[in-house]
């Protein structure tokens, strides 16, 4: 009887086995399908010789203590146990691959994605030190890889099987393999292994991605232990130039052969490694590791001893391991991943019970909100919501239930697709939340709070006053307990959340920060670099009691006011993880080359300049700073410029746009003297000479979109709360008065002025979903469709044949349409300029030259639709 026949014989009812998938030096791994829950796992068998020797009650009890271990970047532990002398453990099956296998392949990662995986693997080593817990195994073939993130395996399994063989494993005759990644105190067979030990073996490992071959190396376990022991290792920068001198440097202290001089934290080689300005401060390795080498070789018996014992440490390396006395029991940490990847901003929320997640997926056929009860394995779209749009999105008290944002309408459906209906109007940037009484309050960002009942009717705003300010512009409310009033935040400048007495519409100020929540006696809220923290409070009395402290980092935020997570009344979070890498200004050119020209940044609006030279941009200096300027960008030099000043007090400049003639330059900024939140326009020299000049325009949020062809106009959006956007032209030398173009009981938006002055093009939500028109200018007329299914921010081609526009959908694509411009409008043929550009948000994120040839986009990172569930983040805090 084969050992797959043996197995299935003793699993018979739990797991069927599949096939054999790989074998180590203690465990053999096989596919096989969970009998009970549907779901494909690996489970890893004990080599026969060592389970020989191993007691298996001590086994199972001792590996069973790494169950209670769950994070993002760690392989969980499902099962144990022992069956007809098999001692057996199960974990999850991942689709990918082994950092191993990649290296293997690869030889050399880059060094972007070397020091990526790096830091994922000290988020799980982290908070595995922080629960006393050693891994003591970290090398490549621990660490998988999946959707391109790192996840590490194999916890506690070494430690358990030590613990169990009683310091018997001499007895199993087993291979020891080579310890590259082995650190020097685990070499000379210290008892006590501390967590940089961990850091030292990540820092092997971070090394052999970097230069193709781990620190040491020789001809049998012996040789590279004692070089381990003995030798300096070689400095990264001599096998690979290219690497930042930060990097090195922190390899470089990870390396060290005392503990003492290496980092003292996974946390701290964390941020060495995204410091580019790190420099090693700790001892050389050399100087340590020549005396400990000379006084092995000047004692060989001793020498050749600890080599013995270390080799068997080889073998029991593990991972876990427990302070003295009983520590907090963690919380529960999971992934639900949804079909496709998307970049920021999709929604997601979770059951007022905590048993049932929705979220913006991916169909075959499009978006849709997504249901995932978490008692089981796959997601289920809920059919009739293929017009979601990533804005607000909660469910309904008794869970049942959710409202979402579907275009410039918000709309209820039941988690099973019944019972589907349009709420009330909304726009771009809302949030909102249903109240025990059949009332949803809900927000557009920069227009006052407004109140429906849930299944629709009268839409009334909700009187909110501070002092002397007598309409205050809230949005992101939660209701607190028992709906007579609600958390939520004051618009910028301010972004103070607090709470809002929904009979007296008094609003009182708690603190600074951003998406507030409650849950089980705690205040939640975001920083504005995306970390959850979490304060004592009472609901009654709207007080806080204690000082707020850190529970949850890496949260995405659209637009820097919206967080992606949700909270239940038990205490279970939802997130989406903010991705990892920089948004880029990035030009793609008509031979398919692209050049990114800036990273990092938190660009907005790129525009190029009439002669195709420089690129005008928004730009926020950080997360922490909402208050953007405008800079310009050479593309002959390649060089950055700052164009405006006037960010740093509270105006906002964004959104620029160039005069025909490339001396001006038109864009926005917050009213200062109005105090809620109104847009008004400047104007401002090119080369920056001059101050920008106010161009008078009617209260409200105004934004530019184009000049006319002889500069004597500027085309802007109007919006005004509770009116459809509309389309707007004002003189631009601000001695007349703004008048409207395009007007009606849709939004409007986005208007460009046609190369001959002739036509407008611009972006519209008549039909339901935003699409691409075109009318005459500047008289009205009839008007013609010109995207086909879905599409917005137009933008003309100087010759005036072509209109380039954004398609949104499953694959967002610029696509340029051939236009003839006479009597009517004739369409031609399309072409698809550039395709998954993977836009960072629905607005004007591109610009296209007056040849068509090139283009410039504010691309996102590309990251997997996943969000992480921590359940009772709240349970077990101290009080």
């Amino acid at each position: 009887m084969s050992a797959v026949d043996q197995l299935n014989a003793a699993l018979t009812g739990r797991y069927r086995i599949e096939r054999e998938l790989g074998a180590g030096g203690m465990a053999t791994v096989f596919l096989a399908e969970d009998l009970k829950h549907k779901r494909h796992v690996a489970v890893k068998v004990l080599k026969p010789e060592l389970a020989a020797v191993l007691g298996a009650e001590r086994f199972v009890q001792e590996i069973t203590t790494t169950a209670s271990l769950q994070h993002p970047h760690i392989l969980a532990l499902f099962d144990s146990g022992t069956a007809d002398g098999f001692l057996f453990y199960v974990m999850p099956w991942i689709d990918g691959e082994t950092l191993r296998a990649k290296l293997t392949r690869e030889t050399q990662l880059s060094v972007d994605e070397a020091a990526r995986i790096a830091r994922e693997v000290l988020d799980a080593l982290g908070y595995a030190h922080q629960h006393g817990v050693v891994h003591r195994d970290v090398k490549p073939e621990n660490i998988l890889l999946h959707g391109g993130h790192a996840m590490v395996a194999d916890f506690g399994i070494a430690l358990a099987v030590s613990a169990a063989a009683g310091g018997r494993m001499t007895e199993t005759g087993l291979s020891l393999g080579t310890p590259h990644y082995m650190s020097p105190e685990q070499a000379t067979a210290e008892k006590e292994i501390t967590p940089r030990s961990d850091v030292y073996s990540l820092g092997s490992v971070l090394y052999e991605m970097l230069t193709g071959q781990p620190p040491h190396h020789g001809g049998s376990a012996q040789q590279i232990i004692m070089k381990i022991i003995a030798e300096p290792v070689q400095a990264v920068t001599a096998l690979r130039k290219s690497v930042p001198s930060n990097v090195a440097a922190a390899v470089a202290r990870a390396l060290e052969k005392l503990p003492a001089d290496r980092f003292e934290s996974a946390r701290a080689f964390t941020e060495a490694l995204g410091n580019p300005s790190y420099t090693n401060a700790a001892p050389g390795g050399t100087a340590a590791g020549s005396v400990i080498g000379a006084r092995l070789l000047t004692r060989p018996l001793i020498a050749t001893s600890v080599l013995a014992v270390a080799a068997t440490a080889v073998a029991l390396w593990g991972w876990w391991g427990r302070t003295a006395g009983e520590a907090p029991r963690p919380p529960v940490r999971f992934y639900v991943t949804g079909d496709s990847t998307r970049s920021v901003g999709e929604a997601v929320a979770i059951s007022p019970d905590g048993r049932t997640i929705v979220f913006l997926g991916r169909t075959r056929d499009g978006p849709s909100l997504f249901v995932q009860q978490l008692d089981a394995l796959e997601a289920q779209p809920i059919p009739g919501t293929s017009d979601v749009t990533p804005d607000a999105l909660f469910f309904s008290p008794d869970g049942a239930a959710v409202a979402f944002s579907a275009g410039p309408r918000l709309k209820r459906v039941r988690l099973d697709g019944s019972d589907p209906a349009v709420i009330a109007p909304i726009g771009f940037g809302s949030s909102g939340a249903w109240g025990p009484d059949g009332t949803i309050v809900f927000s557009t960002y920069g227009t006052p709070l407004k109140r429906v009942n849930a299944s629709g009717g009268a839409v009334t705003d909700v009187p909110a006053h501070q002092g002397d300010e007598r309409h205050l512009l809230l949005h992101s409310p939660r209701f607190l307990p028992g709906g007579r009033s609600i958390l939520c935040v004051e618009s910028a400048p301010s972004e103070s959340f607090g709470v809002l007495d929904l009979s007296s519409g008094e609003f009182r100020a708690i603190g600074r920060g951003y998406s507030p929540n409650y849950s089980r006696g705690y205040l939640l809220y975001l920083t504005p670099t995306g970390s959850l923290m979490a304060r004592r409070f009472d609901p009654a009395r709207g007080d806080t009691l204690s000082a707020s402290e850190r529970v949850l980092d890496g949260i995405d935020i659209l637009w820097t006011i919206l967080g992606r997570y949700d909270v239940s009344n038990s205490g279970a979070v939802v997130y989406r993880p903010r991705g990892s890498g920089d948004v880029n200004l990035t030009l793609f050119q008509a031979d398919a080359t692209k050049r990114i020209l800036m990273r990092g940044g938190r660009f907005w609006v790129p525009r190029i300049s009439p002669n195709g030279r420089t690129i005008v941009f928004g730009a926020y200096e950080n997360a922490a700073n909402l208050n953007a300027e405008l800079w310009t960008y050479d593309l002959t030099t390649g060089t950055d410029q700052r164009l405006t000043t006037g960010g740093w007090t509270g105006r906002d400049f964004n959104d620029p746009v160039w005069s025909r003639n490339g001396r001006r330059i038109a864009f926005d900024g917050l009213d200062s003297a109005a105090g809620d939140q109104s847009k008004v326009l400047y104007a401002v020299p090119a080369d920056g000479t001059g101050r920008p000049q106010l161009v008078p325009t009617p209260h409200g949020r105004n934004f530019p979109s184009d000049w006319t062809p002889d500069d004597q106009y500027i085309v802007f959006d109007h919006n005004v709360a509770s009116r459809p956007a509309s389309i707007w032209m004002v003189p631009s030398d601000g001695k007349g008065e703004a008048r409207p173009i395009v007007e009606a009981t849709f939004d409007a938006f986005g208007g460009r002025v046609s190369p001959d002055g002739r036509w407008l093009a611009y972006q519209s939500n008549e039909t339901g979903q935003d699409e691409v028109y075109v009318q005459p200018f500047p008289a009205p007329g009839p008007r013609v469709r010109i995207s086909t299914a879905s599409g917005g921010a137009p933008s003309w081609t100087r010759n005036g044949r072509e209109l380039v526009y954004r398609v949104f959908g499953q694959t967002e694509q610029l696509v340029g349409v051939e236009l003839t411009l006479g009597a009517a409008v004739g369409i031609g043929a399309r072409r698809v300029l550039l395709r998954d550009a993977n836009f960072l948000l629905r607005i004007a994120d591109y610009d296209v030259t007056s040849d068509g040839r090139r283009v410039v986009v504010v691309i996102a990172p590309p990251s997997p639709n996943r969000f992480a569930v921590v359940l009772d983040l709240l349970t077990n805090r101290k009080r």
